[in-house]
């Protein structure tokens, strides 16, 4: 067989032909994936031992607060600021594009907000919960506006990252799909209620930065 016999001969016996690929590990791991064309930012999580092919490309390890700052309409319009969009509003998110995007520094602490409410969206999603994830998102699209333009949230009064920091929990290795529910729940009606976190989602379209990457008008 032609195809056969052309694999016997390859110069380098190995099945990536990548010699000693030193990196052939990070393929089994967890990772960040994301399509070659998209509308916008669409960044997902792969679980261990599932695999991606072309076009397409992964980080690892996949952090859930690099996740969220990814899919954030900051990271967004920052990718892809440094690219065209082409026929149909169509983006190719290259990785040269990508590696560009500025990720703040935080230490755990200051992250562990972003990976639970990554967690909470990532769960809500897997059990049909959308009216619930789609809020939760909106709430991590402010925490992200707070990482990078915290000044100008806190003057407008619409910084929420300190009220999610103090309220949320992560799950536990043992917790029941039922109790995760109930908690996405919870959480969910205190976005909606919170005086705090309810002024910074409807009024960040106040602050100058916020305009300009939602191009919304007041």
């Amino acid at each position: 067989h032609y195809i056969l016999g052309a694999l016997e001969s390859r110069r380098y016996p190995i099945w990536s032909n990548l010699r000693n690929c030193a990196y052939v590990g990070e393929f089994d791991k967890e990772k960040i994936v994301w399509g070659n064309l998209a509308l916008s930012a669409q960044f997902a999580l792969a679980k261990a031992g599932l695999y991606i092919n072309a076009p397409s490309t992964m980080i690892t390890p996949a952090s859930r607060y690099l996740l969220a700052v990814l899919n954030s309409s900051v990271g967004d319009y920052y990718i892809r600021s440094f690219g065209v969009s082409r026929s149909g509003g169509y983006f190719e998110y290259k990785p040269m594009f990508v590696e560009n995007l500025p990720i703040p520094k935080l230490d755990p602490a200051a992250r562990l907000p972003f990976e639970i409410l990554g967690e909470c969206v990532l769960f809500a999603r897997g059990k049909g919960l959308d009216a619930e994830a789609d809020l939760l998102e909106s709430v991590i699209d402010s925490m992200v506006y707070d990482l990078y333009f915290g000044d100008d949230m806190r003057k407008a009064g619409c910084y929420v990252t300190g009220r999610i920091a103090e309220a949320a929990r992560p799950f536990k290795a043992d917790d029941a799909d039922s109790f995760k529910k109930d908690y996405v729940r919870t959480l969910y009606r205190f976005c909606q209620k919170d005086e705090t976190i309810y002024h910074g989602l409807i009024h960040r379209r106040t602050v100058e930065a916020v305009r300009m990457i939602t191009g919304e008008k007041i």
